[in-house]
């Protein structure tokens, strides 16, 4: 029988998982810092280790993955109306 704790350590984990890829792919030229998908696999990251930080709360841990979450809205804000901005 899987616990609450075991499946919210996996999202955790996956939320991990998922940032520390795309920051991976970053720093191998295989994503770059201006491409859509960038911030996006940061929020979702983000998103899935703040769901397991609401199971077990850790305040400064919240404070950093929203923050990650905001900048990362930034980062598809900034895509989108450089994006804009060709067409004119």
């Amino acid at each position: 029988m899987i616990t609450s704790d075991a499946i919210y350590n996996i999202i955790g984990i996956i939320g991990d998982v998922i940032t520390l890829w795309v920051y991976f792919l970053l720093n191998t030229g295989k994503v770059k810092y201006d491409q859509l998908s960038y911030p996006i696999y940061n929020f979702f990251g983000s998103v899935l280790i703040l769901i397991s930080l609401f199971h077990k709360w850790n305040l400064p841990s919240v404070i950093i993955e929203i923050s990650w979450m905001i900048i990362s809205c930034y980062g598809v804000y900034s895509f989108f109306v450089k994006k804009n901005k060709l067409f004119f």
